[in-house]
């Protein structure tokens, strides 16, 4: 119920997110949610192995169109150390510019101004963070603007953009992303069901190769799509009977 859409159509990316969140690798993240009440108890231990003989996963992908360029942060950004500090009190940040003259290399953007150390809040100690913290918590803009473009202007800020995103707009290079993702779901024993709802051709071709099988693969227009999806369910009704 809370989710929300939004964006342009990425079918590697809808495919991503649904093969993540059925791989063992989450179950950490269900536990935390589920600790912090925000996930119900019934869904312990979840997701189960793949070798789980009484679990049964199931992605149902969809497209209304086909792929449409979108950003993704470069691959010398992904990990490893940051220049970006936080600190361990009240966790605001700081980033160290190697290049900045004179002892005062650290940049605090909260106070606007240049320190000699991180931002520590006085009696706390700041930790350097590693790019995968700061992405878990901060978007890419943010990041841009805050620690490059208010303390050296516009340019700064889109040179950020520039060195820490890329654009993925090679369609064929999106499709290629997209059926390594597919075939590496269904190699775990996922089953896979693609719908192309009044989709182009182009997305079509890709969400039939994506399904498990031309049994798992549907075409609808208007009203036909809830048929396909009462089909579907019918479909897992009788798997979890025959199981």
């Amino acid at each position: 119920n809370g989710l929300t859409a939004g964006g342009n159509t990425s079918i590697v990316l809808g495919m991503k997110w649904g093969a993540a969140l059925m791989d063992p690798a989450a179950r950490s993240i269900y536990d935390e949610y589920q600790a912090a009440g925000v996930m119900t108890a019934s869904l312990a231990g979840r997701p189960f192995d793949y070798s789980d003989p009484e679990a049964m996963k199931v992605i149902v992908l969809m497209t209304d169109g086909a792929h449409v360029a979108h950003d993704s942060i470069s691959d010398g950004y992904k990990s490893g150390p940051s220049p970006i500090w936080r600190s361990s009190g009240d966790g605001r940040y700081s980033i160290r510019h190697a290049n900045q003259p004179g002892a005062n290399k650290f940049y605090v953007p909260h106070l606007n101004a240049w320190r000699a150390t991180a931002w520590t809040n006085n009696a706390t100690a700041a930790v350097q963070q590693d790019w995968r913290e700061i992405w878990a918590n901060l978007k890419l803009t943010y990041v841009a603007w805050q620690f490059y473009g208010r303390p050296y202007g516009n340019a700064a800020y889109s040179n950020a953009m520039n060195s820490m995103r890329t654009i993925f707009a090679n369609e064929g290079q999106m499709d290629a992303m997209l059926q390594t993702t597919c075939a590496q779901a269904k190699d775990n024993g996922v089953i896979v069901y693609g719908i192309a709802f009044e989709a182009p051709a182009g997305g079509k071709t890709q969400i039939s190769r994506c399904a498990s099988s031309s049994g798992h693969y549907f075409e609808a227009n208007g009203a036909e799509i809830g048929t396909a999806f009462d089909t579907i369910a019918s479909n897992l009704t009788m798997l979890k009977l025959t199981q």
